[in-house]
């Protein structure tokens, strides 16, 4: 899908017109509709309008984007990104599954990472199945569902989008599985660049790598960047 259909819910005039804007800078979208309130949105639902992407507002008149979202994702086809000024309510979207939480103001390039997370979404047949063994358990898991990996003593750590696991087996075993979506980000840490927020620096030597869908985090050591950097672009999350 290279060209997505796009709804915009927003009772923020000037911020709409130019969201809208920033999203035709990106070159994947091919209509935006906007919406001043959640009812009217749900009323273009109703009268059969469909999109592939919604990006939503929390603070609405009427009905709250949180609880917009919800209804949004029952449809089972639509995506949902979230695009407020609140800081301290992104762990709300995890619930119900969005693709991304966008706080303003924010730059094209963390638009067009968040449009690239959008497109991984419409891939599902890239995905495939990992195997990993531990002494007592055995985990079939989706690959795509993978945020990171970390060692710990003699244990690994799988943080996925739905629960987390704890195996005794090394992270070079599990490295081996593992498509060209992750990275060896340090020696205690194999990180999915398609989950990654924001990277912050870390002392002299090291990132805090933070994820979309946990509060977990890992890190990036200096001399990964550059890897990091490239595989980001390679894959279409920066440019």
């Amino acid at each position: 899908m290279a060209n997505l259909k796009t709804a915009i819910v927003e009772d923020e005039h000037h911020f709409a017109e130019l969201f809208q804007s920033m999203l035709y800078k990106t070159d994947k979208i091919s209509s935006i509709d906007t919406y001043y309130t959640g009812e009217d949105f749900l009323k273009a639902l109703k009268n059969n309008s469909t999109y592939d992407v919604v990006f939503l507002d929390i603070k609405l008149p009427g009905i709250e984007g949180y609880e917009l979202g919800a209804l949004i994702k029952k449809t089972g086809y639509m995506q949902v990104v979230f695009v407020t000024g609140l800081t301290d309510r992104a762990a709300d979207a995890f619930d119900i599954e969005a693709v991304d939480y966008m706080v303003k103001p924010f730059k094209q390039e963390r638009l067009n990472r968040c449009i690239g997370r959008v497109l991984k979404r419409f891939h599902p047949s890239d995905t495939k199945r990992i195997l990993i063994k531990g002494k007592k358990e055995t985990v079939l898991e989706d690959e795509s569902k993978i945020i990171f990996i970390e060692k710990m003593a003699r244990k690994v750590i799988l943080h996925t989008t739905e629960k987390t696991y704890e195996l005794y087996n090394t992270i070079a075993n599990i490295e081996g599985q593992l498509n060209d979506n992750f990275i060896r980000s340090h020696k205690s840490y194999i990180i999915n660049i398609n989950y990654v927020k924001e990277s912050v620096k870390w002392g002299d030597r090291a990132y805090l790598i933070k994820f979309n869908h946990t509060d977990k985090t890992a890190l990036l050591s200096r001399r990964k960047t550059n890897e990091f950097r490239k595989k980001l672009k390679d894959n279409k999350l920066i440019v």
